[in-house]
């Protein structure tokens, strides 16, 4: 009997030892995961970048934010010396991505290209005042939905100045109203909320800058008695903005 008692405990012995291995070893493999992640991660380090001028209403950027700002430049630089803007999609360009990683885009690693092709921006030239000459639009960091940042430039010599900064991610499509405020077209903008409805934003100009003057829900469904009814026309509701 006492053998019996004997090699159970020796095989409990063994049992427990090799556990504690196994799991020692998958924690091991965990940790180096982890780590590899982060060394991933670190690989994406960005030159120092002046921040958005102080017209653009002192938000402070994380790095990825103003490398998807910084991106813009070139084709800033582009519509202020009065060269062509194409209103399509674009991707960095060389120049911005030397000027933000310091090494041209055929250099970049899987990690780096993947980052930056989340900076698509698309620029649009719009006339927001009526003088005939046109200001720069664009909508960049855009999520998969379609909502993007909105940024409206004007031309201030040999500069530019920012107008209009959007809140972030809140920028679906745009339009100029018939109406003005202090000299300048009021602007339109929508979200995409989900399947069925969404927000809509007024901007005003206050005689420096653009901001958000009113603020709506709009909703192409409604329930009734637990049914989805959908509408052609969406229903318009007031709402207050969010500061």
């Amino acid at each position: 009997m006492w053998r019996i008692i004997f090699y159970l405990s020796v095989a409990m012995l063994a049992f427990g030892i090799g556990s504690f291995v196994v799991f020692n070893l998958y924690f091991k493999r965990a940790e180096q995961f982890v780590d590899i992640q982060t060394i991933e991660m670190d690989k994406l380090k960005v030159k120092e970048s002046t921040s958005i001028q102080e017209d653009s209403e002192d938000k402070e950027l994380n790095d990825e934010e103003q490398a998807a700002f910084d991106v813009l430049k070139p084709t800033i630089r582009k519509w202020l010396r009065g060269e062509k803007i194409k209103n399509e999609f674009t991707e960095a360009s060389n120049e911005s991505i030397k000027e933000i990683l310091g090494k041209d885009k055929s250099e970049l690693s899987v990690e780096e290209a993947t980052w930056f092709s989340y900076f698509r921006f698309e620029p649009t030239l719009i006339d927001i005042d009526g003088d005939g000459k046109n200001e720069l639009a664009i909508r960049n960091y855009c999520a998969p939905v379609g909502n993007c940042r909105f940024w409206i430039f004007k031309k201030k010599a040999n500069d530019y100045e920012v107008l209009l900064q959007s809140d972030g991610g809140d920028v679906q499509t745009f339009k100029l109203e018939n109406t003005k405020s202090k000299g300048y077209f009021d602007i339109k903008t929508t979200a995409h909320g989900d399947a069925w409805s969404g927000g809509i934003h007024i901007y005003k100009f206050d005689g420096e800058k653009y901001k958000v003057s009113e603020c709506y829900k709009y909703n192409y469904s409604y329930l009734n008695n637990g049914k989805l009814i959908e509408l052609k026309e969406p229903t318009i509701t007031s709402r207050k903005c969010v500061e």
